[in-house]
């Protein structure tokens, strides 16, 4: 059976705690985007070094053939009928050895198995913050579907800085 695009809110406290992630989201985006709320190239060339911002372009573009695998799967099983924490679950185990294999040696140029340990700690924290954002997101009214093409860009970020500082430090 197919989920409706839209829920009830079914409890106060899960309202509040709506309100709260929502809060601290506009403020990491205005802390990321500047005081005037957009990325330009002069921020840009300001704010990150050359190599890092080509890292980033990589990232985003070997990121963007993972999160649409990821995000179709994801789908796949809440058509089937998973609830939302067993998809995303499931979605983040069944893309984590691609997406290592794919970041690693493409962006990070990273050839060996040694930080896959770091690498499944820091999917784990990008899996928590994904999910208190999706619980968030649907308790507001928003399909788990819409809700997590939201969270997207959010994640992206996030996946990116723990990979660059925490996951692949020694290459990058």
């Amino acid at each position: 059976m197919r989920k409706p695009l839209t829920r009830e809110v079914n409890s106060p406290m899960r309202c509040f705690f709506a309100g709260q992630i929502s809060h601290v989201g506009s403020s990491v985006l205005w802390i990321l985007l500047g005081r005037r709320g957009r990325v330009t190239s002069a921020w840009l060339d300001e704010k990150m070094a050359p190599e890092v911002r080509a890292q980033f372009l990589r990232f985003l573009l070997v990121g963007a053939f993972n999160t649409a695998f990821g995000y179709a799967v994801f789908a796949l099983l809440l058509w089937v009928g998973l609830p939302n924490a067993g998809a995303l679950a499931l979605s983040t185990v069944a893309g984590v050895l691609f997406n290592f294999q794919t970041t690693g040696r493409l962006v990070f140029a990273n050839q060996g198995w040694r930080q896959l340990p770091r690498f499944l700690i820091g999917y784990g924290a990008v899996f928590v913050i994904n999910l208190g954002l999706l619980d968030a997101l649907v308790a507001i009214g928003l399909s788990a579907y819409v809700a997590q093409l939201f969270i997207l860009p959010v994640a992206v970020v996030i996946s990116f800085i723990i990979s660059k500082i925490f996951v692949f430090r020694s290459q990058s």
